[in-house]
């Protein structure tokens, strides 16, 4: 795998890291992430940990049709929409842009390889965190909170080795939107 595919990889798995959870307007018919247990449709911080577990499994056991068919599943509908209310005219069009490149990439066959590498250094272990401010107002987490126009969870995934925070693997943030959970990517047109 070139060294593109290998960072639209990783920048994919960064998406899959934390924005969940936005039930609004703009939720699209789609199949709904639903619940091993209860069999009910699940928008919860346990529902996004269960959805990256699964893609690890898939990937874990080369299941590259299964992997890719999940992160397909992961695009935000009517993205450019959807930024603009969550994030407002001017911070959502720059979110929007960034997105399209990164729902052009979960489209692609070649986005599933990207949990390789965080399988091959043994960051396994699923750690969900909702976006927050952090007091910090040069804290790139406290940006994006703040830059929300809305109320909307997002959620920031990430992969660990040994339950250690300071090493990991960025899926990056996710949101539920149209009945599932969808990778918002990097957000870096609005955290940084």
């Amino acid at each position: 795998m070139n060294k593109l595919h290998l960072a639209a990889s990783l920048l994919f798995l960064s998406a899959l890291s934390a924005i969940a959870f936005a039930r609004d307007s703009f939720d699209h018919p789609a199949a709904p992430a639903v619940s091993a247990k209860s069999g009910a449709v699940g928008d919860t911080h346990q529902e996004l940990t269960k959805l990256i577990n699964d893609l690890l499994t898939a990937a874990k056991a080369s299941e590259w049709p299964r992997v890719a068919a999940l992160q397909k599943s992961l695009i935000l509908p009517d993205h450019q929409a959807w930024f603009a209310k969550v994030f407002g005219n001017a911070n959502g069009a720059q979110a929007a842009a960034e997105y399209a490149k990164w729902a052009t990439f979960l489209s692609s066959a070649a986005s599933a390889r990207g949990f390789e590498a965080p399988l091959k250094d043994g960051r396994t272990e699923v750690h969900v965190t909702r976006v927050a401010a952090t007091g910090d107002p040069n804290h790139y987490l406290d940006r994006l909170a703040s830059s929300r126009q809305t109320k909307t969870p997002i959620y920031q995934v990430r992969l660990l080795r040994g339950g250690k925070l300071e090493d990991f693997f960025d899926l990056g943030f996710f949101a539920y939107v149209g009945g599932r959970f969808r990778s918002l990517g990097k957000l870096r047109a609005i955290g940084n």
